[in-house]
């Protein structure tokens, strides 16, 4: 997964001021991402910096639920509970 931090013309564009911005994401990626989407949290944690997204998620077994909360095409949304096996997807 490729992550970018949203910078102000990437968050109004999007339309948020927090998260991180999903730029690339690897082909049968079972974490349900997709180029465009903005990450807003995941579990608990509030996520500001890529870096701190990738901890998050190595944080997490593989197979292991990982629970997000997004923004996609401009609107809220949480990914379902089945996407999560493998943090690298």
């Amino acid at each position: 997964v490729e992550l970018v931090e949203l910078n102000p013309a990437l968050g109004e564009y999007f339309g948020t001021e927090e998260g991180v911005l999903v730029v690339d994401i690897v082909e049968g990626s079972t974490l349900g991402l997709r180029p465009g989407d903005v990450i807003l949290s995941v579990g608990d944690r509030e996520v500001t910096a890529p870096g701190r997204v990738l901890r998050i998620f190595q944080s997490y077994q593989t197979d292991e639920m990982i629970p997000m909360r997004v923004r996609r095409d401009g609107w809220p949304a949480s990914t379902p509970p089945t996407w999560t096996p493998c943090w690298w997807s």
